[in-house]
């Protein structure tokens, strides 16, 4: 985000009082008192007010309804003072300024609360919340263990939800320029609102980079339930990954940020991480070496597993309900993961007809 400010350009040099008349002259042709300096605003904010008002040179209600019935609300109240019908240019700049800013702080202010940034930023992004969503009830529950108050909430949002207030800050920003606001994949096993609170939350290394989104490799749901399928689809992607595991138990999202493999020791780099979704509370787990996966070789542990969690599976997965694994590097390791699984399939190819030594007839 820019951060823009309004330079201030003085009318005229003040500083200096009115030169007193001559003795004994006459006071009448004497200077009037200086007029107070005037503000010019930069001409960046006439441009901005013109793009929001399709040219109006004032704010009225009317010209927030493309944010929705909810935002476009709170963005009047945040720009109007109490009976005002119409915002003039000044004021529309002073107040404007801090939402061209880096920290989404002030948006949390904005609407008023922690409640209200969830359920606006998930609706501006087609995650709205459900009350019925175990997932949305454990996250208020969670917001409301720091706190009431809008300063509560940003709290909870810089340690629990760093990106919470992104779709508030960048529709607005969107009222300004071409560029849309990013959308929130849609996952087989997990509400939308699951998937916009973890992309809110997660380290942002997993966010995936600009023009390109997070693609599915693997999903119980299309691909069945199965050690191999999840071995072959998601082994030899050489990037971080995001997965969905439900069981009985709960619901967890792993993010590793190396490649799954089966190994003789925990692996995984300072950004791998397990949250516990459900039941609540949410809890959250991370460091390194601490993801287990084994489910071939015999001389370790088989299964997965995360170091002290309570995430902990055998090597069949049979406690999993539903799986999901999702690519989130960007579109040159998916090539190359594609490149690979290809190899491998025409490998397999051509050792099938290998013929095997020896004479079987014998």
């Amino acid at each position: 985000a820019i951060v823009c400010t309004i330079p201030l350009q003085m009318g005229g040099d003040h500083s200096k009082s009115a030169k007193s008349p001559p003795s004994g002259g006459n006071n009448s042709h004497s200077q009037s008192p200086p007029s107070p300096p005037t503000k010019t605003v930069s001409p960046i904010w006439q441009q901005r007010l013109h793009l929001l008002t399709d040219g109006a040179e004032q704010l009225t209600r009317a010209h927030f309804d493309q944010f929705g019935e909810e935002y476009g609300e709170k963005l009047w109240q945040y720009f109007a003072n109490d009976g005002q019908a119409a915002v003039p240019l000044e004021q529309f700049a002073a107040k404007a300024n801090p939402l061209f800013g880096s920290s989404t702080d002030v948006y949390v202010k904005l609407v008023g609360g922690g409640e209200e940034l969830l359920r606006i930023g998930g609706s501006l992004v087609d995650c709205a919340p459900n009350d019925a969503d175990e997932i949305y009830q454990n996250v208020v529950d969670n917001l409301k263990s720091f706190g009431a108050d809008w300063n509560a909430a940003v709290e909870w949002k810089h340690c629990e939800a760093p990106r919470a207030a992104d779709p508030l800050q960048l529709r607005f920003h969107a009222a300004f320029s071409t560029i849309p606001v990013p959308s929130v994949p849609q996952s087989h096993i997990v509400s939308p609102f699951c998937m916009f609170f973890l992309r809110s939350s997660i380290p942002s290394g997993y966010l995936p980079p600009q023009n390109y989104e997070w693609s599915i490799l693997y999903s119980s749901v299309t691909s069945g339930m199965s050690t191999s399928r999840f071995e072959s689809c998601v082994f030899g992607y050489k990037s971080r990954t995001l997965t969905l595991i439900r069981t009985a138990r709960g619901l967890f999202a792993v993010g590793a940020d190396q490649e799954w493999r089966h190994s003789l020791s925990a692996f995984g780099g300072a950004e791998t991480f397990c949250i516990r979704l459900a039941p609540a509370p949410i809890t959250r787990h991370s460091g390194a070496n601490s993801l287990f996966c084994n489910m071939k070789l015999r001389a370790s542990k088989m299964g997965i597993s995360w170091k002290g969690g309570d995430l902990d599976l055998d090597k069949d997965l049979s406690q999993v309900l539903e799986m999901e694994v999702w690519a989130c590097g960007g579109s040159k390791h998916l090539e190359e993961h594609a490149k690979l699984k290809v190899w491998q399939k025409n490998q397999t190819e051509k050792n099938k007809k290998v013929p095997l030594p020896g004479n079987w007839d014998d």
